[in-house]
């Protein structure tokens, strides 16, 4: 992929896995994506970067959350927000502003959970998603995992291994596959380059979708 001097310098502002993910949603390989952290001092260049990258992103702000993308910037303050929570239905509650708020920060270094998708809709259903899973007990989060998996475009196999296990086992059983098959100290690269959990090392389709992001 082309990218001028001001993407390939975010990118590399950026963890190699959240740059690869960017990528992978610009290129159509993943359908959405959560940036987790974003310094501060970037954020102008990160916003100009995606709009050339052709990508839309969310994120919570003082107020609500905000959206930007190539031709368009909007915000949903809290209690439009509440109700999109409830409904999903997003149209309804956008405003169109020229100017978004940047995200909050809570240790004045970094931005933490962008939310990056190719549509507008898949950015905000992102965030409500993810949103919903944080305040949902543990016991009740399994669906809502599902789908946040599914929307992130984890294979479906992983996403419902992560599932029924729940994160903290499945990651678990994921690394002693790995140290018994004498991986761990040696991983390939195309496991670590998708960024979630495999069902196991061998796992075709994430060790394809990790040799597309590296392409």
């Amino acid at each position: 992929m082309s990218i001028d001097k001001n993407v390939e310098h975010v990118l590399h502002k950026l963890h190699l896995q959240q740059a690869l993910s960017l990528i992978a949603v610009h290129s159509g390989l993943k359908p959405s994506a959560i940036i987790e952290s974003v310094e501060i001092d970037i954020w102008p260049k990160f916003v100009a970067a995606i709009k050339q990258l052709n990508i839309c992103i969310s994120y919570k702000t003082l107020g609500g959350i905000a959206i930007i993308s190539r031709g368009f910037s909007a915000f949903i303050n809290h209690e439009k927000w509440k109700k999109l929570l409830a409904t999903g239905e997003h149209a309804k509650n956008i405003t169109n502003i020229n100017d978004p708020p940047k995200p909050e920060s809570a240790n004045g270094i970094d931005y933490q959970e962008i939310y990056a998708a190719k549509t507008v809709e898949t950015a905000l259903e992102v965030a409500r998603v993810y949103t919903l899973l944080q305040k949902q007990p543990r016991l009740q989060r399994q669906e809502t995992e599902r789908k946040l998996g599914l929307l992130l475009g984890y294979p479906r196999c992983c996403v419902d291994n992560y599932v029924a296990k729940g994160p903290l086992a499945a990651w678990h059983s994921y690394w002693n596959t790995l140290i018994q098959k004498g991986l761990d100290h040696q991983i390939p690269v195309e496991l670590w380059a998708t960024y979630h959990a495999p069902c196991t090392p061998n796992c075709r389709r994430t060790l394809q979708l990790g040799a597309e992001y590296l392409d």
